[in-house]
């Protein structure tokens, strides 16, 4: 009897306490889960100091933003959320207002309620829904999506305690991701996985985590499935913790294939930059004068796929006279300058890049395209065209053509 009312009680307790936001304090003691390894919120402010203008999807009450935003290196000049539960948008407003972070309610099967490449970082920290099409739509040519999914299968054990022997469905898979991404004009350039251990101490925290974390039981409440939490009671009482295993990826994709819209101060969508700004040259000898770039060094995680994309894919020579320098790597002939590879962990992606001169963008484009080579469409930029392509490494490679006609000028 005292054993029933135990379980009555801790049942009460997790039915009801509220949900709204993503806030999972109420568990610190009642259960644990261990955390990626990757760890997304320090990614995320690093991210978000080099941006100029970013969107949080599916952002849950904003705690996760917010933190962000809180570590980041400097605030990006515009920023913008979306949820589509109303405690939840309530909650994020409260969070992320006094953050200058404009929160619009919208479903998260979309459509999202922003023009065209008006952002160069989407964010989403466990997504119920991922429209990729919208993603590509709202990012600008060359920005990123960065994004800590829900793996398939996660917590299939406890899934399966309540309802038995279920499929594990592909649609939350990192490979699904992929070719979601890939098909809406995407190119991935990091997928990371992770299976973390998760424990629940008593049944009241297994009662809160299935209302809040709605894809575990699809449908839960406490009276359909009374039977299957006194059967789990019983065995945490007499087994000790129930043990079940997330699943957790990070993606990050970025947008090289649609015609790029640029933004303007005007909008509301550009941070105020220096274009067209006259370079001074105060104090400069004539010994340092640049006279050209001799070479630009990138790093690699494969030496001989590198050089294949950079020989076979875009015409470039290897070089001969590269000394041994105790560490794997190729000198690369690319026109009048050099490439420079090493082998070694390619940084963050936060927007760096190197831009090859062509002669004819457009004939370049459908060369890589014929060798099925993700690769944008040209887009206007100064006195010329330029497009991207990603290299197997992940570093980001701009093509630019300079428009006849037009006086010398340099790509970004």
């Amino acid at each position: 009897m005292s054993n029933q009312r135990t379980f009555d009680e801790l049942v009460a307790q997790g039915a009801t306490r509220p949900t709204d936001g993503w806030d999972f304090s109420w568990l610190d003691g009642r259960a644990t889960e261990e955390r990626p390894p990757w760890g997304f919120v320090r990614i995320l402010s690093d991210r978000l100091g080099s941006a100029c203008a970013t969107l949080d999807i599916q952002t849950g009450g904003g705690e996760v933003l917010a933190e962000a935003l809180g570590n980041a290196p400097q605030l990006p000049a515009i920023r913008a959320a979306t949820e589509g539960w109303g405690p939840n948008a309530e909650i994020a407003i409260r969070n992320l207002g006094p953050l200058g972070v404009t929160v619009e309610n919208s479903p998260a099967e979309g459509p999202l309620p922003f023009p065209d490449a008006s952002f160069d970082l989407v964010t989403s920290r466990h997504p119920v829904a991922v429209v990729w099409d919208e993603i590509t739509r709202v990012l600008d040519m060359g920005g990123t999506y960065l994004a800590q999914h829900v793996g398939a299968g996660s917590n299939r054990e406890l899934t399966e305690f309540m309802m038995g022997p279920q499929p594990v469905s592909v649609a939350r898979s990192p490979d699904t991701a992929v070719r979601m991404a890939e098909s809406a004009g995407l190119v991935v350039v990091d997928l990371r996985e992770a299976v973390l251990r998760t424990e629940f101490y008593d049944i009241g925290a297994v009662t809160y985590f299935l209302r809040k974390v709605l894809w575990t039981v699809p449908g839960f409440t406490v009276e359909a499935y009374r039977d299957r939490l006194v059967a789990l009671h019983e065995q945490i009482e007499h087994e000790g913790p129930f043990v079940s295993h997330a699943t957790r990826y990070l993606i990050e994709a970025r947008r090289i294939s649609t015609n790029r819209q640029r933004r303007t101060t005007a909008s509301g969508l550009r941070k105020p930059g220096t274009a067209g700004a006259t370079a001074r040259r105060t104090g400069q000898t004539r010994g340092m004068q640049p006279l050209a770039v001799h070479h630009v060094s990138v790093n690699v995680t494969d030496v001989d796929a590198a050089l294949a994309f950079y020989t076979d894919v875009l015409g470039g020579t290897v070089r001969g006279d590269r000394p041994d320098f105790g560490i794997s790597g190729a000198w690369i002939d690319m026109g009048a300058s050099q490439l420079h590879l090493i082998e070694a962990a390619p940084p963050l992606a936060l927007g760096q890049h190197f831009a090859l001169r062509v002669a004819d963008l457009a004939a370049a484009v459908a060369e890589l395209r014929a060798r099925d080579i993700p690769v944008g469409d040209p887009s206007p930029v100064g006195p010329g065209l330029q497009t991207f392509v990603v290299d197997p490494a992940g570093n980001t490679v701009e093509l630019y053509e300079l428009v006849d006609g037009a006086g010398a000028g340099t790509a970004p």
